[in-house]
């Protein structure tokens, strides 16, 4: 099955806190934030399967600077907007 996500590029706007917030250690926000997921970053994602997403992380260039594994529930926090290089 095809996701209609997958092969497209996005910019991240946000990764809001969770409505029901714990200020817990582990936090998938602060852990999405670590790992690069934060206003701005330009984003493709490269695959899904099994529930887990391959999403790449891009730099100015539009050239894929590294690639980072993300579950259902991880990604479903980053909000996000498409994007296209000028």
């Amino acid at each position: 099955m095809n996701n209609p996500l997958v092969g497209k590029i996005y910019k991240v706007i946000d990764v809001p806190e969770s409505i029901n917030c714990l200020k817990c250690n582990p936090c998938t926000r602060l852990k999405l934030m670590e790992i690069g997921f934060i206003c701005g970053e330009i984003i493709k994602i490269k695959k899904h399967q099994l529930g887990i997403w391959l999403v790449d992380v891009l730099n100015e260039n539009g050239s894929e600077c590294q690639t980072i594994a993300l579950r259902d529930d991880e990604i479903e926090r980053i909000i996000m907007e498409e994007y296209t290089f000028n």
